[in-house]
């Protein structure tokens, strides 16, 4: 079956695999910043988050779309929900709920 995007599906195996290489090559810190990105944070939040300057958010960004392979940050939020890292990423937002409620309900 050929690809639509190159008529090569040898080519595209390899891309596949490639991103598969990649995606084992990802820091610590790189999935923190994909996490952070599927909850819709700024680079300015993230940044603030995790104690990083701005410039240095956007080094991250621009890493994770290399090595997952995608021309945009929207590629690299459909790769976190491809391989999973969005289970991380609603821990998160599960924990961000409780604090935000627990904080309501100690007033």
């Amino acid at each position: 079956m050929q690809s639509k995007q190159n008529g090569d599906p040898k080519k595209d195996d390899k891309q596949v695999l490639n991103r598969q290489t990649n995606a084992a090559k990802l820091t610590k810190r790189e999935k923190e910043v994909m996490i952070l990105v599927c909850h819709e944070r700024t680079t300015r939040q993230i940044a603030y988050e995790l104690r990083l300057s701005p410039h240095t958010v956007e080094t991250y960004r621009k890493s994770l779309i290399i090595k997952t392979g995608s021309v945009s940050i929207a590629g690299v939020i459909m790769y976190a929900f491809r391989n999973k890292y969005v289970a991380q990423a609603l821990v998160f937002l599960l924990h961000d709920f409780m604090v935000e409620y627990a904080g309501a309900l100690a007033v």
